[in-house]
């Protein structure tokens, strides 16, 4: 029963996320709200996080990011975690799929675990821009739960960390009932609406964005625990292949105003190795 619930509970977060469209730009330094930050936005999808990380994976390779911040939600704040990368974004996808971590992984919370293994044993805290990153949570404060968005991280297991208490759903994306961070009970970052309204976000990125029906394929894909890692790499191919044949939309998002990119003058690989 618990399972059926999380599993709801994982639709629920998920579907209320619309297809992408062109976003109205706004004059962030007119907005004091928003504190002059815009925020490429990732929200949470379980397993089809990876075609997130796809979509977010082409945007990297073919747009500049280095005046945006990433922010993200459970399976969102790893892809956001990937895209505050400093080096190239592609080679540390890659090094996840070569490596044999994803093989024989029968949960998402055993998968968190081999990622988190995987990373610390190759980067330090001084490959990814944690100013740039930013993770929502949601921790019990007092009586209540409350959202709220990390971007204090001291090293490298923080990070992680936080990515997996922002990923926590008891007894469905993790073995336990209870997590703590930051002395504080702690749960899926997507738990409350996301994302959250007091932040600019340049471009919303999710599973259904393109695909409406990537959510219920991944809800069965749960149900059946096919976590392989063929299976994620079709995930983010397809992410990363629908992010090619929208990028009209997504030039007029991250290109200035009158300067596109004519996509049949701008060719490049439909599968990025």
């Amino acid at each position: 029963m618990l399972r059926i619930i999380g599993l709801f509970y994982i639709f629920m977060c998920c579907s209320t996320f619309t297809p992408h469209k062109p976003i109205v730009r706004v004059n962030i330094n007119n907005q004091k709200q928003f504190n002059n930050t815009k925020f490429i936005t990732i929200t949470p999808g379980g397993i089809a996080g990876f075609y997130s990380l796809g979509v977010c994976n082409f945007i990297k390779e073919h747009y500049d990011v280095s005046d945006y911040s990433f922010l993200g939600a459970s399976a969102g704040a790893w892809n956001a975690m990937v895209c505050s990368y400093n080096g190239d974004t592609q080679s540390l996808v890659k090094s996840l799929f070569d490596n044999d971590i994803i093989d024989d992984t029968n949960s998402i919370n055993e998968l968190q675990y081999k990622l988190k293994h995987h990373i610390l044993e190759r980067y330090s805290i001084d490959d990814f821009d944690v100013e740039r990153l930013h993770i929502t949570i949601c921790e019990v404060d007092q009586f209540s739960i409350k959202s709220k968005v990390i971007n204090n991280f001291y090293n490298l297991e923080t990070i992680l960390d936080c990515c997996m208490v922002s990923s926590h759903i008891p007894y469905i994306t993790s073995n336990k009932l209870i997590k703590v961070y930051d002395n504080k009970i702690t749960f899926d970052g997507g738990f409350f609406s996301f994302p959250p309204k007091d932040k600019y976000h340049h471009i919303i990125i999710s599973p259904n964005m393109y695909d409406p029906d990537m959510l219920g394929n991944m809800l069965m894909n749960m149900f059946k625990r096919n976590i392989t890692k063929d299976s994620l790499y079709e995930l983010f191919v397809q992410g990363y292949t629908d992010a090619s044949l929208h990028k009209e939309d997504l030039d007029e998002v991250f290109l200035p105003e009158n300067n596109y990119i004519n996509i049949e003058d701008n060719e490049f690989d439909i599968i990025p190795w």
